[in-house]
């Protein structure tokens, strides 16, 4: 809905900011009793997440946007297996 009202270009920059906001609150849960497992793959695909939407924020096609969406539609299962697996190998440094 958010491109039709204000454009690709704004949606784009919303999408960015919002991945830029979530890599540090997922990571955070290290500090609440997550392993070192959970965290290090939180920062790994939320990384590669925030790549591809700033390429989505300066290149905000149509083709981009569906590049971007394969990337983050996955993320979700693989936090939730990471969480799965952090508590059947947990480890803290």
């Amino acid at each position: 809905m958010l491109p039709v009202v204000h454009g690709n270009q704004t949606t784009s920059k919303y999408i960015f900011i919002s991945t830029i906001i979530l890599i540090p609150y997922s990571a955070s849960l290290y500090f609440f009793g997550m392993g070192i497992l959970y965290t290090t793959v939180a920062l790994i695909a939320g990384s590669l997440m925030a790549i591809y939407h700033y390429k989505l924020m300066k290149n905000p096609t149509p083709q981009m946007a569906w590049k971007a969406y394969k990337v983050t539609a996955p993320y979700l299962v693989i936090i939730f297996i990471s969480i799965a697996l952090d508590a059947l190998f947990y480890t803290r440094l």
